[in-house]
């Protein structure tokens, strides 16, 4: 079961991510728009960087220990 959070965590933070940087896709201003908005909350710039760079790097973590632990079942 723990695994399967683990996917599903992983996937939303991807899957966010990448929506976002579809969305932004319309002019170069817009990038920074999205990208500094994750999941739609509003905030500083360079909280934002951070934010981001943390659920990418636990989404990440988190989608790979999910299946790799399928991988190893």
């Amino acid at each position: 079961m723990k695994n399967m959070i683990f996917i599903i965590f992983g996937n939303l933070v991807v899957l966010e991510l990448v929506v976002r940087i579809i969305q932004s896709t319309k002019c170069a201003p817009d990038i920074l728009w999205y990208l500094c908005r994750p999941f739609g909350i509003p905030m500083p710039m360079w909280v934002a960087c951070i934010v981001r760079i943390v659920l990418v790097a636990v989404g990440a973590i988190a989608l790979y220990q999910g299946v790799s632990s399928f991988i190893n079942f």
